[in-house]
């Protein structure tokens, strides 16, 4: 992948860690490994959740999380490629750009 990145990309060390920096933009990133992580909630999570909409502490964040949960469901492995991600976080002009 990041063999792929093209000439406008310059492979440096910043803060003792390799980043890379596009040329054109002067922007600074860092590779994000990729792996696999389980995404959902589980059996238990969902019965917390109704523990907590039904106690006093509840508030809207809670109402809407049950409303969609059937959306975080199942609990399921998801497995995600290395990516560059900048270092600091971009204006949209600078995403524009």
């Amino acid at each position: 992948m990041l063999s792929d990145l093209g000439p406008e990309w310059d492979r440096r060390v910043v803060g003792d860690r390799v980043a890379w920096r596009h040329d054109t933009s002067g922007l600074v990133f860092r590779l994000v490994p990729g792996g696999t992580f389980r995404m959902g909630l589980s059996d238990a999570e969902v019965g917390e959740l109704h523990v907590i909409a039904a106690g006093s502490e509840a508030d809207g964040g809670v109402e809407l999380l049950l409303k969609h949960i059937e959306e975080m469901r199942p609990v399921r492995s998801v497995t995600v490629g290395p990516f560059l991600m900048a270092r600091y976080p971009l204006t949209v002009a600078q995403v524009r750009h």
